[in-house]
């Protein structure tokens, strides 16, 4: 495929798109409810959180322009959400706002990490204390500044340490949650196993 052709990019890129929507319909139709549903929709919320933040922090430089400030309306698929909300063009202010902390937004950063933590807290639990594990514990301190900060006490650090923390979090929920085994560097001699 030639990569220097925009007709051929954006063919790939709706095929693509095709594909995915195809996939995720089948997931919501076909999946049954249980705890798995639930380790599902935490990937989906904890990757859509790391990928906002990774986005704000990309077009930081250039927040304060129009482009940009419509790229991550666009890219969030918030752009009908904030045209609804506020009747002028895009502002850097209300943009952060519904994008960062508005937990009504589907696509913010608050709706994602209180969707983790309902999430988590329906989970199983594995002590017989009956006290926050971990992962709860480790959702509920990414959900609290994002309920309580105004959008102005947000900054580049903020949103690089909410990133690390919900990458530590995947770390926690798979550590807790899933069985771990390191692969052998090398089969035994005579082993069926690979």
């Amino acid at each position: 495929m030639d990569g220097h052709r925009p007709g051929v990019l954006l063919r790939a890129a709706r095929e693509l798109i095709e594909r995915l929507s195809a996939l995720s319909g089948l997931l919501a139709e076909n999946f049954t409810l249980g705890p798995s549903r639930h380790f599902l929709d935490m990937g989906r919320r904890l990757e859509r959180a790391v990928a906002l933040c990774q986005t704000l922090r990309a077009l930081a430089a250039q927040i304060d322009t129009a482009e940009a400030l419509g790229v991550l309306l666009d890219l969030s698929d918030s752009q009908i959400t904030y045209r609804a909300r506020y009747l002028a063009a895009p502002s850097t202010a209300p943009v952060l706002d519904l994008l960062l902390l508005d937990p009504a937004n589907p696509r913010s950063l608050a709706f994602q990490a209180e969707a983790l933590v309902s999430h988590i807290a329906a989970l199983p639990a594995l002590g017989e204390d009956n006290l926050p594990e971990a992962p709860l514990l480790e959702a509920r301190a990414i959900l609290a500044p994002l309920s309580s900060q105004p959008v102005a006490a947000w900054d580049l650090a903020r949103l690089a340490d909410v990133e690390q923390r919900l990458l530590a979090l995947s770390d926690t929920i798979s550590t807790r949650y899933f069985l771990q085994f390191e692969k052998a560097d090398s089969p035994a001699k005579g082993s069926l196993l690979a």
